[in-house]
């Protein structure tokens, strides 16, 4: 990125694949979906910058909640601003 760009982290993530299923997250998440990113890209200051991104599809138990799973996808980007 050109110093100054803007970033928006969530942008960059675009699909999560569960038993070879592929969901599309460019347009926010689907239901039973969260995101977390961890990272912070300083736009203003040149520099690689690493992005982690940790992504959980909650499948839902309708009979007992308590038996709910959770599966969990990481990944990693690492963001260079030009100097």
């Amino acid at each position: 990125l050109p110093v100054g760009a803007d970033f928006t982290p969530a942008s960059y993530l675009k699909t999560f694949t569960l038993h070879g299923v592929t969901s599309n997250l460019q347009f926010g998440l689907p239901q039973n979906y969260s995101l977390r990113v961890q990272g912070n890209v300083d736009t203003q200051k040149p520099g690689t910058y690493p992005v982690e991104y940790r992504v959980t599809y909650t499948e839902k138990n309708e009979i007992d909640p308590a038996k709910d799973q959770k599966f969990t996808g990481y990944s990693k980007l690492y963001v260079i601003v030009e100097g």
